[in-house]
């Protein structure tokens, strides 16, 4: 009789962008088809991340000097010894900064009369940029366009 051991899968995808400064976290999930418990580890790593060995939640606070590119390992093992091995590389960007408003809105109205105003801007990373309104007059209707 053989028994046969299926090791560990790791099932999620990591994110590969990171800014300076600002929090990367990525929730490492595995799966072991034999129902045994999964421990994490890392292997290749920058400096300053660190992984939950209990939970596989990465952590990292990347700093000034470690923009570029950054291989991670992420182990899993089962409590049979195998090993799932997930390589990804992460690209640590300068610190991420606030996009500019380029347009420039009209500040008077005539009283009864609608007032629309379309927001231009820019954000030097290409991020797709959200619209919101934080305050408005009561009597406000906003309107995304």
């Amino acid at each position: 009789m053989y028994i046969t051991w299926r090791k560990a899968n790791i099932t999620s995808t990591p994110p590969l962008q990171a800014w300076v400064s600002a929090e990367y976290t990525y929730d490492a999930d595995a799966t072991d088809p034999d129902g045994t418990v999964v421990t994490y580890s890392l292997g290749v790593a920058p400096a300053g991340i660190t992984i939950d060995g209990t939970t596989g939640v990465l952590s990292w606070t990347p700093t000034a000097g470690q923009e570029g590119y950054h291989e991670v390992q992420v182990f899993a093992v089962d409590q049979d010894n195998s090993v799932a091995q997930q390589e990804f590389v992460v690209q640590v960007l300068a610190e991420n900064q606030p996009p500019t408003i380029t347009s420039t809105p009209v500040t008077t109205v005539m009283q009864g009369l609608p007032y629309s105003y379309q927001v231009v801007a820019t954000d030097s990373e290409d991020t797709e940029l959200t619209y919101s309104l934080i305050s408005s007059p009561s009597n406000n209707e906003y309107r995304r366009h």
